[in-house]
């Protein structure tokens, strides 16, 4: 805790805990109740005191692969080397996946070229996909871009969380060259919301209580599925900590064509539609709650 004051000229100092008192000429140093009344009361009636409260959290942007690594105790140093897990693909509506190939089209031709475009660019073309895949839940589906988590040292947006009921889905935007970071933000902002909103639990075969959670990762033209699975028992409050890559990440989408027509399109925004709407029956299904179903 620091605390400013207009003092100059007294000073106390201990070698034990300390507290600052900074002036714009010195630090003064006390360590007890009574060295601070024993400055403030023989120096000068006028005393201003600032308090700064530290509270050690860390913006979600400054969470490196390394650096996640380190705080959940991975192996993997980058996302290639995560466990894999078995991803799949659910149906969804030909009529949506028809809008949103228009849309891409579109924004294909009005943009400059996506490998050198800017991050708001980029965004526009991931959330076109995300507004389609959240309106295959026919209105339960809710789209919140620039969505603020906060836990007990981490802090700051999500850049989209896509929302139907009680489940969300959180989406990281990314550079191509800065893919290991975007997984390492996503991954933290997911056991963060584990944290500050918790779930139906289930039991697993090991006995302990799990909360799974996923989350995707984008430069807008390569799309990665994570799983992260958070577990603890009743009797230890340590809690072990798992990120896995979906078997069918990356997914591309071939927005980088200089030429793009609506069949370059159809495959892969079907097949990307479909395994985030997996993600979400899944997640659902391990949160014991009823689904949404739209897949005509």
């Amino acid at each position: 805790m620091r605390r400013k004051s207009d003092l100059s000229s007294q000073s106390a100092t201990a070698e034990s805990d300390t507290v600052e008192i900074v002036t714009e000429r010195k630090v003064i140093q006390f360590s007890a109740n009574e060295a601070l009344m024993s400055i403030i009361w023989t120096t000068n009636s006028k005393v201003d005191l600032e308090i700064v409260v530290d509270t050690s959290q860390q913006s979600f942007s400054l969470y490196t692969f390394p650096k996640m690594k380190a705080v959940f105790g991975l192996k993997a140093d980058n996302y290639n080397g995560l466990s894999l897990f078995d991803g799949g693909v659910k149906d969804t509506p030909k009529k949506i996946q028809s809008l949103v190939i228009d849309e891409l089209l579109r924004l294909h031709k009005i943009s400059q070229h996506i490998t050198s475009a800017n991050e708001a660019t980029r965004c526009e073309f991931i959330s076109r996909i995300i507004y389609g895949v959240a309106s295959i839940f026919d209105g339960e589906g809710k789209v919140y871009p620039q969505y603020e988590i906060s836990g007990s040292h981490e802090k700051g947006p999500v850049d989209w969380v896509i929302k139907v009921g009680n489940t969300i889905i959180t989406v990281t935007e990314t550079k191509k060259e800065d893919i290991n970071q975007g997984i390492a933000q996503n991954a933290v902002q997911l056991q963060t919301s584990i944290q500050r909103n918790p779930k139906k639990r289930s039991y697993n075969t090991a006995g302990l209580y799990e909360n799974v959670m996923y989350g995707i990762v984008s430069t807008a033209v390569d799309w990665v599925i994570i799983k992260l699975v958070s577990s603890s028992s009743d009797n230890n409050s340590e809690v072990k900590v798992e990120v896995l890559l979906s078997s069918l990440s990356p997914s591309p989408l071939p927005i980088n064509n200089s030429v793009l027509t609506c069949e370059d399109l159809a495959k892969p925004v079907e097949n990307l539609f479909g395994q985030i709407k997996w993600v979400f029956d899944s997640q659902i299904e391990s949160q014991g709650l009823s689904k949404w179903v739209k897949t005509e």
